[in-house]
């Protein structure tokens, strides 16, 4: 008896708006800055930045970096609205 995955990506909605599957790689790039910006202080994102930099290089670490800022940014304004 083989054991079938039934599993299908949903579509989700980036922060920008933007709908994508579930399995996308912007979905995944967006849910690894939600993380990193929700860790709790500056020195632990900092750290984890460092390591992802080491093993994806620089380029890696500037585009988390961009998106973390981003999200902040979106973040800030959502509050101040509220």
């Amino acid at each position: 008896m083989t054991n079938a995955c039934s599993w299908k990506p949903s579509t989700v909605t980036l922060a920008d708006g933007r709908q994508v599957l579930s399995d996308s790689p912007e979905w995944r790039h967006e849910c690894e800055a939600r993380t990193i910006l929700d860790m709790p202080n500056k020195q632990v994102r900092l750290e984890l930045l460092d390591k992802i930099e080491k093993r994806r290089g620089a380029n890696a670490r500037r585009e988390l970096e961009q998106s973390i800022m981003a999200l902040w940014h979106a973040r800030r304004a959502a509050d101040a609205n509220a």
